[in-house]
């Protein structure tokens, strides 16, 4: 929803990798990208921005990797263990 709304991405690409272990998830686009560290700054209280992400995911035992820089577009990579 986020790339949806935020990105202006012409194009995303989402993959889903299964692993024995572990289950990765990436979502990429083409848009005009953002600070990552900036969001962290200024998170509103509700929504799904990246620390209600990571807080969603640290539940799962998982972890969340942000990689983005302005105009240069986002990937957002979210790996679960299989087994806890």
């Amino acid at each position: 929803a986020n790339t949806v709304r935020h990105s202006r991405a012409k194009k995303a690409w989402i993959t889903l990798q299964v692993f024995s272990d572990n289950v990765v998830c990436s979502i990429r686009d083409n848009g005009i990208g953002f600070n990552p560290e900036a969001v962290f700054d200024d998170q509103p209280a509700t929504g799904l921005g990246p620390i209600h992400l990571r807080e969603r995911i640290a539940a799962l035992q998982g972890t969340v990797d942000i990689e983005s820089r302005p105009g240069f577009g986002s990937c957002v990579r979210v790996t679960i263990p299989l087994t806890v």
